[in-house]
């Protein structure tokens, strides 16, 4: 579990992250509506930003308007006005401790937040729509390989650079996401881990697509701005193609090494 950090922890890692954008022209997407904002400058208690479509671009993301928003995250007080590009500066600088549920900025480890994961993904299996299972070390060396370096682990697809949302993204319905992004182009990238992908087995490229109609609906983002993705060690045998080309579901074999085997590697 990642340690909760202090406001002021917050506040520099915020302005780490600000820094990084300004200096390698990284652009920063909101989640909800696909709003490409730019850093302009970064000082020692705001940061500038433009936004693609702002009307004005004069506001500031300041410490304040940081502090304000954690201690609300916190449930240590409401919060005081902030921009809303505030939230989406935040959850991208801080991946791992904050994360996107249904539109709302929530502490990945809070305790209201596992037992509302818990609730749906059980209600899930109850209703006979879900299903249940352990996870076992390949498919979680995958995920968090994607989910902490996904520059480097889905350098093949070229769509970079990535923007972490959420690992483990529960729908209302119960479904649950490996991974979240935000792509280079600002739509939403779903991923789905196998371990192992069978010959003429569709099931997770079907899964895929649920996760991608889901977003859609629940999010309210065009299926055009949802992108899914299926990813294993290996995808020769699958019939990856034919769900690429007939109904535009990716999928990328990445390769992580279990840790009795030395670096990791990825095709």
């Amino acid at each position: 579990m990642s340690k909760i950090p202090r406001s002021d922890e917050v506040w520099q890692r915020v302005f780490a992250y600000a820094q990084d954008c300004l200096r390698n022209d990284r652009p920063v997407f909101t989640v909800a509506r696909r709003v490409e904002n730019r850093i302009t400058d970064v000082k020692s208690s705001s940061i500038g930003r433009r936004s693609a479509q702002g009307t004005t671009n004069s506001s500031r993301v300041t410490r304040a308007m940081v502090d304000s928003l954690w201690l609300e995250l916190r449930g240590e007080g409401k919060g005081s006005s902030y921009l809303y590009f505030t939230k989406a500066l935040v959850l991208a600088a801080l991946p791992g401790i904050v994360e996107d549920m249904d539109g709302d900025l929530v502490l990945r480890h809070a305790p209201s937040v596992l037992e509302r994961k818990q609730r749906r993904m059980a209600a899930a299996c109850d209703s006979g729509t879900g299903f249940a299972g352990g996870e076992g070390e390949v498919h979680r060396n995958l995920k968090e390989f994607i989910y902490n370096e996904p520059d480097v682990a889905l350098a093949a697809l070229k769509s970079g650079p990535y923007q972490r949302v959420a690992m483990e993204y529960v729908f209302p319905t119960g479904d649950r996401v490996d991974v979240v992004l935000i792509d280079g182009s600002g739509n939403v990238l779903l991923v789905e881990v196998k371990p192992l992908l069978q010959p003429d087995d569709l099931t997770p490229f079907a899964q895929a697509a649920k996760y991608r109609l889901l977003w859609s609906i629940l999010r309210e983002r065009s299926v055009s701005e949802v992108r899914c993705l299926v990813v294993a060690p290996d995808i020769s045998a699958s019939p990856w193609r034919k769900m690429r080309d007939k109904h535009a579901i990716e999928c990328a074999a990445i390769r992580v090494a279990l840790p009795t085997e030395g670096p990791a590697g990825k095709s």
